[in-house]
């Protein structure tokens, strides 16, 4: 994005190689609150959309499962659909708490999910490439699903399969923000005494 920088620092939560000299990878950044919280697991997903909603929802009325929402607006409660408003304490809170998550596949929340354990069912925003790379690498790597099409078959499976993701992400590397903040504050000093 930016040319001729002296450095690119690259977060993923996935490893790939590096071939430019100047760039360097690192885990993701993670919000302090995320960093301290303590997961645990509950009898729900938490499910955040903000496209296809109306599929989506239609087709989490059949499951066997609770469900709670985020980013639908204002809707009544179902059977086995609790829809909550916007609120960053809460959000967190039923992250920390749910049995998995059913969402977009933006780097943020993947990245806070997988930091706390949770299995990952991604449904990509269409013609975003980096949440199609996003849902790819959580099925490559066994944490989650690439959901491809929204059918009560293809989220069954998935939620037949979370002690599969459970177990390979306990092999998830929990990383803090610290190497990323050193290397910023070494490139810093070495870019600054150079002026």
């Amino acid at each position: 994005m930016v040319h001729n920088a002296k450095a690119y620092l690259v977060t993923s939560f996935f490893k790939t190689s590096v071939t430019h000299p100047r760039t360097y990878l690192f885990p993701p950044i993670l919000r302090k609150e995320v960093l301290e919280t303590k997961p645990t697991v509950g009898n729900f997903i938490l499910v955040y959309t903000t496209s296809n909603f109306s599929s989506v929802i239609d087709v989490l009325k059949k499951i066997n499962a609770q469900f709670i929402i985020y980013g639908v607006g204002e809707h009544l409660n179902e059977d086995n659909l609790i829809f909550k408003l916007p609120s960053q304490v809460g959000f967190l809170k039923d992250l920390a708490s749910c049995q998995a998550i059913f969402a977009t596949a933006g780097l943020s929340l993947i990245s806070e999910a997988l930091h706390l354990g949770k299995p990952y069912l991604a449904m990509p925003v269409k013609g975003q490439f980096e949440q199609i790379l996003n849902a790819y690498y959580l099925e490559k790597l066994g944490y989650g699903k690439f959901l491809q099409k929204i059918t009560k078959e293809n989220i069954e499976s998935f939620l037949s399969d979370m002690g599969i993701y459970r177990e390979n992400l306990l092999k998830y590397k929990k990383e803090d923000n610290q190497k990323i903040f050193s290397k910023l504050d070494n490139l810093i000093k070495q870019y600054s005494l150079k002026n």
